[in-house]
């Protein structure tokens, strides 16, 4: 059986035999300190060659577009989630357009609880999934979409009472959101359910 030496151990004895010689050329006769090896012997393949490493990918402007519309979207779902914890809808009407009409319908739904009284309890999140940058059509430069599965897990509306007077359970479906740039940042603008 043919035994391979570790690489590091070859090393570390040819620098050794390299310090010894030169050593036995000095003028002062202390040896030179040489640290053991403690490293156990490798178990794997003999070490071979490494192939010279490939540059970094380059985000394309494509991959670099879809992960600023999931960070937007993902900003908008974040502040809509807190809306429902918290009941306060003026950092989501803030962060969307009036011209938003889900984001409308989320404000009114959320301000209608507030003014009844009631109380969310069991709060879930909305979570987006399977994002993808919608790339067929026509894309202006101020302008995009993507689609996605949306899930929200869920909440029960409380009244004064404590009855619950809404219980909505956890659902998944396909969305669309549409967004526009506003600067350097783009802004959730509409939000279409495909199914």
């Amino acid at each position: 059986m043919t035994h391979t030496p570790h690489l590091g151990r070859v090393a570390l004895a040819l620098a050794a035999a390299g310090v010894l010689t030169l050593a036995g050329c000095a003028n002062t006769p202390e040896p030179p300190d040489v640290v053991a090896d403690t490293t156990p012997p490798s178990t794997s393949a003999p070490a071979t060659p490494s192939a010279t490493p490939s540059p970094t990918p380059t985000v394309t402007p494509t991959e670099d577009l879809e992960a600023q519309l999931l960070a937007a979207t993902q900003t908008f779902y974040a502040t809509l989630n807190n809306a429902y914890k918290t009941l306060d809808t003026q950092p989501l009407r803030d962060s969307t357009p009036a011209l938003c009409e889900a984001c409308q319908r989320y404000i009114e739904s959320i301000e209608s609880t507030k003014a009844d009284g009631n109380h969310y309890t069991g709060v879930g999140e909305y979570v987006v999934r399977n994002f993808k940058l919608v790339t067929d059509g026509v894309q202006e430069e101020s302008k995009a979409s993507a689609t996605y599965d949306l899930t929200y897990t869920g909440f029960k509306e409380i009244d004064k009472t404590n009855k619950i007077v809404r219980n909505i359970g956890s659902q998944t479906w396909g969305t669309q959101a549409l967004l526009q740039r506003d600067g350097d940042k783009w802004l959730f603008v509409e939000e279409l359910d495909l199914e």
